[in-house]
């Protein structure tokens, strides 16, 4: 057992009699210290203080009497901490004075203290700001966060336990609906780019989704934060394609890592083709100091020359100019190395078989609105995407994709990276 300022660290899983004599001890000592946070991970955390309420996310909080449960509710508000809650129990535990046993290794006097128990899977309310659109913000234990708007069911922040984003947003992004936003990971559905004859990556991303009431069976991992989003097809979506579908998207977050499962169903009387990919604009330290690998000698579309079909020469993609390029029948992970921030984005990929790199350089960066114009410097999108060989699904059939984002700390420099490595010994 060991103390850091008026913090402790308790290791559970070593031999330790009773947390109760620690509770004495520190109420006795010191009346202002009225709080206690129990992290339910190794090793647990007992924090003294209503500040180390910043440490609270998936915990268990206690209080002696001293202090009343609003006020404690009050100081996690003052810290947003509720924002960020789907379930909250208050329990008082005052009827007997017995203890109450919470495991083998310890007991709490039932009449000494309250419990507040956040839910396990942190999934939030739905948070409104002004004429933005509602998001939603999920929390896992170990601290990492993603933001999520319900306007194209776009994420638009993902920040790692150290608070460090790793997705790009544009400085002039436009929050404002009916535009989506310039960054994040928008949904492009059911059509990428202009592979066809609707509006630019399709409407999805321009649709206001709902929470799916009738989410998909499959269970989430432990630790995990998720939230499920759902898009019906309307009559107005029919005027310009004539199909009913329900196309839902689940997004989960864990410890380094982000997943996002799309899935679409055709509910109409006939079959229907489509082409979707998932955007991905990542922050990078300087586009022309990363490197992509597991790309190299594939097929690819170069939309910048009338979608010429070349094959990839480089044994990694490294970037001096524009590019806009769809990649065919890619590997199910491809890599982007970040030499200055000394990590690499892993992406995983399933049912969507094609990979896309865009950045727009300089000159066209200028010309985009939502875009500034040294932008472009800082941002790298690697879309999963299926785009060649559109997807046909027949009436009451399904089609899912999967990927999978990570973050993995690395030092590598520039000329010393085995791409091999890298590509085949991540898991």
């Amino acid at each position: 057992m060991s103390t850091y300022g008026d913090r402790w660290n308790i290791d559970p899983w070593r031999a330790w009699e009773s947390v109760e004599r620690l509770f004495t001890s520190c109420f006795a000592a010191a009346s202002l210290w009225h709080l206690v946070s129990v992290w339910c991970k190794i090793p647990t955390i007992f924090a003294f203080d209503v500040k180390d309420l910043m440490q609270a996310r998936n915990d268990l909080l206690f209080s002696n009497k001293q202090v009343s449960i609003p006020k404690i509710l009050q100081e996690v508000k003052a810290r947003e901490l509720i924002d960020s809650i789907f379930t909250l129990f208050l329990i008082l535990l005052f009827l007997s004075s017995s203890n109450f046993k919470f495991s083998s290794s310890f007991s709490i006097p039932r009449n000494a203290f309250w419990i507040v128990t956040l839910n396990q899977f942190m999934a939030n309310n739905i948070i409104k700001e002004g004429d933005r659109s509602p998001r939603i913000i999920l929390h896992e234990p170990t601290g990492s966060t993603v933001e999520v708007l319900l306007y194209g069911a776009q994420v638009i922040s993902w920040k790692n336990e150290r608070r460090e984003e790793i997705l790009f947003m544009s400085n002039k992004a436009i929050w404002k609906p009916p535009k989506p936003v310039r960054g994040g990971i928008p949904i492009c559905f059911p059509q990428f780019a202009n592979f066809g004859t609707l509006e630019h990556h399709g409407f999805a991303r321009n649709r206001l989704w709902s929470l799916d009431d009738d989410p998909s069976p499959l269970s989430p991992a432990n630790n995990q934060s998720s939230a499920d989003l759902l898009l019906k097809s309307t009559e107005e979506d029919l005027k310009t394609w004539p199909y009913r579908f329900e196309l839902r998207l689940r997004i989960c977050v864990s410890a380094g890592k982000l997943t996002l499962i799309p899935r679409v169903r055709n509910v109409d009387n006939k079959a229907f083709l489509f082409t979707l990919a998932l955007r991905n604009y990542f922050s990078v330290s300087d586009v022309s100091e990363v490197r992509v690998e597991g790309l190299e000698t594939l097929d690819y579309f170069d939309n910048m020359s009338k979608r010429e079909r070349h094959t990839e020469q480089a044994d990694a993609i490294t970037f001096d100019g524009e590019i806009d390029r769809v990649y065919l029948s890619t590997p199910t992970k491809i890599a982007i190395i970040d030499h200055e921030k000394k990590r690499t984005i892993v992406l995983r990929k399933e049912g969507m078989v094609d990979a896309v790199l865009w950045n727009p350089w300089d000159k066209k960066a200028k010309s985009i609105p939502d875009l500034a114009d040294e932008d472009y410097k800082t941002m790298l999108c690697l879309d999963a995407a299926a785009v060649e060989n559109p997807i046909n699904l027949k009436p009451c059939e399904e089609w899912k994709g999967r990927q999978e984002l990570s973050i993995v700390s690395s030092s590598y420099f520039s000329g010393q990276l085995d791409p091999q490595k890298v590509i085949n010994g991540l898991h």
